[in-house]
């Protein structure tokens, strides 16, 4: 490939000639280490993908968290049907003598999902070998 001539190679197969309508080479494709019997070289992101995956889950995780504090089970008890009542904000309920009625609500240390994510994205940013602002974090942060 010139400024002038466009040639398109896959592996040794010649795909496209012609005039280059660039006027520059666009790309050069330089593979990675191949493994045996492989063209295209093994990728840069190999071990950022279970990394990922683990912030995928955690994530998740986070947003069930957040998703179960905002909107928590309602326990009823002592109270033998209560599948029509309605629920939301201004309700009344007409309950039974001695029933009660109770968000469910967390009891002891929540878990470190959050630091957990900072560890994971530490990671990734490591692993990557990529700036936090390419993340999308303004630098200084």
């Amino acid at each position: 490939m010139t400024d002038g001539e466009f040639v398109l190679l896959v592996g040794d197969l010649e795909m496209v000639r012609g005039a280059n309508p660039y006027g520059f080479i666009p790309f050069v494709h330089i593979p990675n280490v191949r493994p045996a019997n492989e063209f295209w070289g093994v990728s840069d992101l190999r071990d950022v993908i279970p990394l990922n995956r683990e912030l995928n889950e955690r994530m998740s995780d986070m947003a069930d968290v957040i998703r179960f504090h905002s909107d928590p089970p309602v326990i009823f008890k002592g109270v033998m049907e209560h599948s029509s009542l309605p629920v939301g904000p201004g309700t009344v309920w007409d309950l039974p003598e001695g029933a009660e009625v109770e968000l469910l609500e967390w009891r002891g240390q929540t878990p470190a999902v959050q630091e957990h994510v900072e560890r994971v994205m530490r990671a990734l940013h490591d692993v990557a070998e990529t700036p936090k602002t390419a993340f999308g974090t303004p630098a200084g942060f």
